[in-house]
């Protein structure tokens, strides 16, 4: 065969591959506008895809945990009242309290003005957002990075001291908060984002159906930036900076035939499904399935995978911790976590040496810190319904509505009146409120 003849014929599978791809895309695309197909991922591969799917029965979305009750930032903290009114506490050095005023510390638990009906919260490290009844989001505090989302013109706002309704996005169910980044799911289950240097919410077009989020981002200990995202059904999604959270194997990046790397689009985490809650730490993810079955993984540098071991260890996949049934609330810290059974008794694990798993861990690292790497039960609580973790700090609350708090006391975070120092701690858990508000994955 001439060159002109390998020239020609390599030209006619390149029409005929560009015919059969439009073709494939045509199709697809018709599907999808008369209802017969959704564009998802599929469960046997890591990559989009478009295909006819049917939902699982076994999964209902209204299982899946939405809401925060108490949230904790750098130094702050924040709790919603069984009436809707919004608390907060720590440090106020942005304006993240909400009170009114800037640069003070607040000890105790205080009553934020100009908001009610708060469903949900969620605290970055010097900002903070509310969702109320309404669907409506509110964001005060720190606006550095535009994490506060005012759209145009957010340069000029550097912060503010009360709570301010986000324009330009839709009725939302869920929110996360991290470090300088705000994310938002809305009732149609869209992704929005915004903050680290832009202040305008913009959509995520990579992923649909959405029904919760959560987001990681720990500049002090480990600089992660990942998301972990439900869908409607039941699958769970993550992408972002850390391949060891992304819960499967990522192949090495190429650059010259793909120059955004695969870890930076929305992929299902293969081997879970009817997943109905799930919280990010700094570099491991724990989730719960509908039948109660915990499941973590990322690194286990302090035993936060809970899977023994020892430390400095990686686990790749989602791996059921099997010592833990009917669990019904988890949340995971920058290396510790925690979870809630469905008896009302409170296990955590991972990183101990500022008190943050509420009781004193035996086992050392050779350099003298302390961790559990296994889930060992908190003495001293009982009747927990949910658990809240962040950075080295923690709270529960117990089914009469009563908020303890234990761990770091950094700028007063814990909410007791002390305002400690970076490296101060309180291992007991402590009642600093009443009459707290039981998010949706109560027992």
């Amino acid at each position: 065969m001439t060159s002109f003849q390998e020239g020609e014929a390599k030209h006619m599978r390149k029409k005929r591959f560009v015919f059969i791809s439009t073709l494939t895309l045509i199709v697809c695309i018709i599907a999808v506008m008369f209802g017969s197909a959704n564009v998802r991922r599929s469960d046997d591969s890591n990559d989009f895809s478009i295909e006819c799917i049917k939902p699982d029965d076994s999964f209902r979305l209204e299982d899946v945990h939405t809401a925060n009750t108490v949230s904790f930032g750098l130094k702050h903290g924040a709790a919603i009242s069984s009436n809707g009114d919004l608390y907060t506490w720590g440090s106020n050095s942005s304006g993240q309290l909400g009170h009114g005023d800037i640069g003070s510390y607040v000890g105790t638990p205080t009553k934020v003005p100009g908001i009610s009906d708060v469903v949900s919260i969620c605290l970055g490290d010097s900002h903070s957002t509310a969702i109320t009844a309404s669907g409506d989001l509110y964001t005060w505090g720190s606006n550095r990075r535009g994490q506060l989302g005012y759209g145009q013109g957010w340069r000029d706002v550097q912060y503010n001291i009360t709570p301010m309704r986000v324009r330009g996005v839709p009725k939302v169910v869920s929110v996360s908060s991290s470090g300088t980044i705000t994310t938002v799911v809305t009732n149609a289950g869209e992704l929005y984002v915004w903050g680290f240097g832009g202040g305008i919410p913009r959509k995520i077009e990579d992923i649909t159906n959405v029904a919760t989020v959560s987001r990681a981002s720990d500049r002090d200990s480990t600089g992660a930036e990942n998301t972990v995202a439900i869908a409607n059904n039941g699958g769970i999604y993550t992408w972002g900076a850390s391949d060891i959270a992304i819960g499967y194997r990522v192949e090495p990046h190429d650059f010259r035939r793909n120059p955004v790397w695969s870890g930076f689009r929305p992929k299902r985490v293969p081997g879970i499904k009817n997943v109905i809650a799930v919280s990010f730490g700094g570099l491991h993810v724990a989730a719960i399935t509908s039948d109660g079955e915990l499941y973590t993984w990322g690194v286990n540098w302090y035993g936060q995978t809970g899977h023994g071991g020892g430390t400095h260890s990686e686990v790749i996949e989602p791996t059921q911790i099997r010592d833990l049934t009917s669990v019904v609330a988890v949340s995971s810290g920058s290396i510790h976590s925690a979870a809630v059974t469905e008896e009302g008794f409170l296990y955590t694990w991972g990183f101990n040496s500022i008190g943050q798993l509420g009781y004193y861990s035996s086992t050392y690292t050779q350099y003298g810190t302390q961790y559990t790497d296994t889930p060992t039960r908190v003495p001293g609580l009982t009747d927990v319904v949910a658990v809240s973790l962040r950075h080295h700090s923690s709270a529960a609350i117990t089914s009469d509505g009563s908020l303890y708090t234990w761990g770091n006391t950094y700028g007063g975070i814990l909410g007791d009146g002390i305002i400690g120092e970076k490296w101060d701690f309180r291992r007991e858990p402590q009642k600093i409120m009443e009459n707290v508000m039981i998010p949706n994955n109560g027992r």
